[in-house]
């Protein structure tokens, strides 16, 4: 075996690092909560039909809207309402290869909602929405998915719940419902990162309670991410965002908060 300190080490290094890199952003795009409801529809049909056009079309749109949200409301019958959405930090490539990876899944039968009128699937990266019933500004909360570590002590879960508390409250007030922090007491301490995501959708207070909602399922925790359709949280110790809308903050108990305003 070669002494670890050589070139075909590091060749082998850093050729697994690259592969665990890819994995990462490929996991990125699929899917962590799936919601299907309705009636079903048939193939062909005119429904099937305005809805593969409006999710192509808003894919098509979305990552080049400054928002990196869109939706359609097409009231001429049948009836089709497509939401789509990603996070603000991403680059318009990723946003694309998200909502494309949405609706490929969307569609079939055992990851995604099938012929069903009603579809709802948010993974890390993006949201893609659509149903034949109105559902703007109307919050879900159904069972939310959740992944947590084992529990923190007493003055990291101090720090998180004050880096997540101010980051539902700016979460609700920023126009894109999406806010970043990272807090840092000392050198010696950990930072924590941690993010608010809404669906742009929502009220400010509708974001708000839907935020809370899900913290409250990771409170006490050394990590945690929960997610519905309507919303996610999530705080780490490293870094799962763009570093760009990395702000850190240096005064105990507190988190300075980047939240980027709609252009």
């Amino acid at each position: 075996m070669p002494p670890r300190s050589s070139p075909y080490f590091l060749t082998v290094f850093l050729l697994l690092l690259d592969i665990a890199v890819q994995n990462y952003s490929q996991s990125a795009l699929f899917p962590i909560v799936t919601i299907c409801s309705g009636l079903m529809f048939k193939s062909p049909s005119p429904y099937e039909t305005k809805l593969h056009r409006l999710i192509a079309d808003l894919i098509a749109s979305t990552p080049n809207n400054p928002s990196y949200f869109s939706v359609t409301n097409s009231t001429i019958s049948p009836q089709v309402i497509v939401l789509a959405q990603c996070r603000p930090d991403l680059s318009p490539a990723l946003c694309a290869a998200c909502l494309n990876q949405s609706a490929a899944t969307i569609y079939t039968v055992s990851l995604g909602c099938g012929m069903l009128k009603s579809g709802s699937i948010r993974s890390e990266n993006c949201l893609l929405r659509y149903t034949d019933v109105m559902f703007l500004n109307d919050p879900n909360e159904d069972m939310p998915n959740i992944v947590t570590a084992p529990d923190a002590s007493a003055s990291f879960n101090r720090r998180a719940q004050d880096l997540m508390n101010t980051l539902i409250a700016k979460t609700a007030e920023a126009e894109l419902r999406f806010a970043v922090g990272v807090s840092n007491e000392s050198a010696d301490a950990v930072d924590i990162y941690g993010m608010g995501w809404c669906s742009i959708d929502l009220m400010s207070s509708d974001c708000a309670h839907c935020l809370r909602f899900l913290l409250e399922r990771i409170a006490g925790k050394q990590r945690g991410v929960a997610t519905i359709v309507s919303c996610q949280v999530r705080f780490e110790t490293y870094p799962f965002f763009a570093s760009s809308f990395i702000a850190t903050a240096s005064a105990p108990a507190e988190a300075e908060v980047v939240s980027k305003p709609m252009e």
